[in-house]
Formats: structure tokens, sequence, C-alpha cells
């Protein structure tokens, strides 16, 4: 089923479907409320300032989707294949992405609260000039995490396996890691302040 069926005066409200296809959307000031998505295709799709509450996407496959300025609230991704996702200055509240891979999800001078990873293997997460506010990852490994200029609070990393962190002191403020993780990271932290290890 093509997504475009679905869409009534700029709303998708309280469908469970299998299979729909929004590649190639382009949407703007769309609402997608109450839905459960299982299966779906969203290559090339864009989103922009789009709305989505209380949404379920389950074996989602997303080379390419585009999020930006997008407002996503009580929202689950699980199970999920996404490449590129463009999330940047978007306000993420009470979202869940489980199990899947993330090939680059950039959510740079995004909003966050209580938005959580669980057993996810994301190749790049940018939060540069994001403000996050509960944010933690379980049995996830990260290659590269950008926190440059964010300000966080409450942001846990002890339950990913980060092999690159960027940022600035300012932008570790209020982040959490594990004893072994503060040693892995030694040499990062070194280089973000300026040290060098000799």
């Amino acid at each position: 089923m093509h997504y475009g069926e679905l869409v009534e005066h700029d709303d998708i409200e309280g469908e469970r479907r299998s299979g729909v296809d929004f590649s190639g959307a382009d949407e703007h000031g769309l609402r997608i409320l109450d839905c459960r998505f299982d299966g779906a295709r969203l290559n090339g799709a864009k989103f922009t300032g789009c709305r989505f509450i209380d949404v379920v996407f389950d074996a989602a496959d997303a080379p390419d989707l585009e999020l930006s300025k997008c407002a996503l609230q009580d929202v689950a991704i699980t199970a999920s294949r996404l490449g590129g996702v463009q999330a940047y200055a978007g306000t993420w509240t009470r979202v869940t992405i489980v199990g899947g891979k993330v090939g680059y999800l950039n959510l740079r001078s995004a909003r966050l609260a209580r938005v959580r990873f669980e057993d996810c293997a994301i190749d790049e997460l940018d939060l540069s000039r994001a403000q996050v506010d509960r944010l933690s990852f379980s049995g996830c490994t990260v290659g590269r995490l950008d926190l440059s200029n964010a300000r966080c609070r409450d942001v846990d990393l002890s339950g990913a396996e980060v092999l690159t962190l960027e940022s600035n002191p300012e932008g570790l403020r209020g982040v959490s890691v594990s004893h072994a993780q503060a040693l892995d990271l030694a040499p990062g932290f070194a280089r973000i302040l300026g040290m060098k290890v000799v």
C-alpha cells in the first residue's frame, strides 16, 4: 500500500498496517498519530517539520530518511535498518530505538528528552549543539559520537561501547561513563582537553 492512500486532511491516524511504502514521500507538516507500521519502506522519504505521536515502526527499511525539524513523541523504532537519517533541529520526547542498525543519525541542534537506544549498532551519532536531557544506551556500539557544544543533563553512556568520541569540555558536562569506558576513552579525553600523552 502506498502511504498516500492513508493521508486525510494532513493526518494519518489510528492505522495498523504492514508493508506501507513511504518511499519518495515529500511531506511538510503531516501529523501521524497513534499508528503502527510493520515492515515499512522509507527510502528517500522526507518528513520535514512533521509530527509523530504514539507511533511504532517495526522492521522498517530506511536507507535514506529526512526527519529534520520533526517532533517525535512516544515513538518506538524496533528491529529496523536505518541508513542516513537527517533529524537535525527536531524535538524527540520519549523515543526508543531498539535493535537493528543505524548508519548515520544526525541530531545536530535537536532537543532530546528521555531517549533510549537499546541493542543497536550505530556507526555515527551526531549530537553536536543538541540539548539532551536523559539519554541512555543499553547493549549498544557507537562507532563515532559527536557531543561538540552539546548541553547534556543525565546522559548515560555506560551501556555503550563508544569507539571514537568527539567533543569539547562543555559538551561532556552532564555525561556519565563507566570506569572501564573512562580508561578506554582516556586518549580522546586528553585530546579534547589539549593534553599530550607521552
